[in-house]
């Protein structure tokens, strides 16, 4: 069992793999952090030119075209079919938030699958 965009890396190398989805599934929300103490001033301009710059369509189909789902519904509705359809989508806040879904699932049924 590996992310989406690991298994479409591999079908894209020719290697035979097969995709399930289940019906219900979490979406992985990729997020930028911003660390401004690593910032220098003259570096500001630069890191919201990037920043801004992931959101764009052009950023979102070459993170298509890798195998990670666009957040931009234009480019989302470009590479439809090479994404399954997921029934019932769920994201964190579905779990009570971060600090809910680390306590009730990272730090007890995640952990002691991963011990066995």
């Amino acid at each position: 069992m590996t992310y989406e965009n690991e298994a479409l890396l591999e079908k894209g190398k020719g290697r035979d793999y097969t995709i399930c989805v289940p019906r219900k599934t979490i979406e992985t929300e990729w997020k930028i952090s911003r660390i401004d103490r690593n910032i220098r001033p003259e570096q500001e301009h630069a890191v919201n030119e990037l920043i801004g710059f992931l959101y764009m369509p052009e950023a979102q189909r070459a993170y298509a075209k890798h195998g990670f789902r666009p957040v931009d519904r234009n480019v989302e509705k470009e590479f439809g079919a090479k994404y399954a359809l997921v029934a019932e989508p769920f994201t964190v806040d579905d779990l009570g938030g971060w600090q809910n879904a680390r306590k009730n699932i990272i730090d007890t049924v995640w952990k002691r699958t991963q011990q066995k």
